[in-house]
């Protein structure tokens, strides 16, 4: 079943490097630069569109939503990047001046650098205590790439989640905004009859 599985995600365009390349040309064509933030446990991986310093003094950021966790209901993916990548699809369309796309962790970056990337951190410990402090620390590289004073967070999905958790740490975001938001993920995984996410705030 594994291998079934293994051939039909390589055969329909989804292997990883398919999916990096697909959202540099997204990247690409909406005027984004690419970036990789080294943070204490991961490389994170996104993209910019900024104006020369931030105009309004705020920046915008769009967190990635959960990805390729599970190829099915028992399989792990061996690698989270996103086949559809909504959030960055939602950014590179935003007019704002100052955009950035957060990747979570794992996500569109060589696997076989990334030597603290398994599959607890796009599984059980998605939302975990070394998770949410690396995105906030991203977050803050950002906001000082940008010049911005204050922030706009959007997550997609899970990236809910990391959003509202970040903005607990924070006192520079004025507003939280999510689409499709996973904020209740004890009732969301009962509500589907899965093992809860025993790793993660």
């Amino acid at each position: 079943m594994c291998l079934v599985t293994s051939i039909v995600v390589a055969c329909g365009g989804r292997s990883s490097e398919s999916r990096r390349d697909s959202a540099a040309e997204i990247g690409k064509k909406y005027g984004m630069v690419p970036y990789l933030l080294r943070t204490n446990a991961f490389g994170l991986a996104g993209f910019t569109r900024l104006a020369s310093r931030a105009t309004n003094g705020e920046l915008t950021i769009y967190i990635e939503g959960d990805g390729l966790a599970w190829l099915d209901r028992y399989t792990i993916s061996k690698d989270p990047t996103p086949i559809n990548p909504l959030a960055l699809k939602l950014a590179a369309r935003d007019p704002s001046k100052n955009i950035a796309y957060l990747a979570r962790p794992c996500q569109f970056v060589d696997l076989a650098r990334e030597i603290n990337c398994h599959e607890g951190y796009w599984t059980d410990q998605r939302y975990s205590e070394d998770v949410v402090f690396s995105m906030n620390a991203a977050v803050s590289k950002l906001k000082a790439r940008s010049g911005a004073v204050n922030l706009h967070l959007v997550g997609y999905s899970g990236g809910a989640a990391i959003a509202v958790l970040i903005a607990s740490r924070r006192k520079d975001v004025l507003s939280i905004r999510t689409v499709a938001g996973n904020l209740d993920p004890v009732s969301l995984f009962k509500a589907k009859n899965v093992t809860p996410l025993y790793g993660s705030l």
